[in-house]
């Protein structure tokens, strides 16, 4: 599958863009305004968007940046994804402690 090279975006929006499952997917969030190591959001998304369109069939497997598999799981059929499943190692990448006043 490939993709448009410009992309326009709407503020706050979240980018999964998966070039193939061998890949690693990248993720832009919204919030982050950057690109993270993985977004399980943009994961199911890519994932019944292309078996949906006839690029793979689920279970989907897709390698994260942050280099753990993700595989999405589910019942497609012509009209809606039932039954979604995401499955992979979460892990804490990040701990912070607020002080004071906004």
């Amino acid at each position: 599958m490939k993709f448009e090279k410009r992309v326009v975006l709407v503020p706050g929006a979240g980018v999964a863009s998966p070039a193939d499952t061998a890949t690693p997917q990248a993720t832009f969030e919204r919030g982050v305004e950057g690109e993270t190591l993985a977004c399980g959001t943009g994961t199911i998304a890519a994932a019944v968007g292309l078996a949906a369109r006839g690029h793979g069939t689920l279970p989907m497997t897709f390698r994260s940046w942050g280099g753990y598999p993700l595989t999405v799981s589910g019942e497609l059929d012509t009209q809606s994804a039932d039954d979604v499943w995401l499955r992979g190692q979460g892990r804490l990448v990040f701990t912070a402690e607020l002080t004071g006043s906004a």
